[in-house]
């Protein structure tokens, strides 16, 4: 991992993964934030593929030079290709009582995207050695 972090930080010269620098929206997520439960905090997602965000924050020659680590750094990925889907026995996806989602991107890592509406999971990340070593 420090490979990977060492080559994250040069790429990302210093930009932040944040709500601001990238379009959560559309970057993979790995989570069903309709379902917490908790009124503290927006039902936004937290959990995201490292590669996609990486690859939106850089240049096309910086993203392979990191995917090339990342290669190397993730030996063995593999991922169904959808995540709590039920069906109504027609093969239509059922998004409603399960609120699962489609997996498009997954790069057998995922990160954690600073957003305004989690200031307490922020500064935790803030905290974490992965964090302070690609800053």
């Amino acid at each position: 991992m420090a490979n990977l972090a060492s080559v994250t930080k040069t790429v990302l010269q210093g930009k932040d993964l944040n709500e601001t620098t990238l379009p959560v929206d559309d970057i993979q997520r790995f989570d069903r934030p309709e379902k917490l439960i908790s009124s503290a905090y927006d039902k936004s997602s937290r959990y995201f593929d490292f590669a996609q965000s990486i690859e939106e924050l850089t240049s096309d020659s910086q993203y392979g030079v990191f995917n090339a680590q990342l290669d190397k750094t993730v030996v063995w990925k593999a991922a169904t290709k959808r995540f709590l889907l039920g069906d109504y026995g027609n093969g239509t996806p059922d998004f409603v009582d399960y609120n699962g989602f489609f997996i498009e991107r997954h790069s057998g890592l995922t990160t954690y995207i600073k957003q305004d509406v989690y200031p307490v999971l922020n500064e935790a990340y803030e905290r974490s050695s992965w964090y302070r070593a690609i800053q």
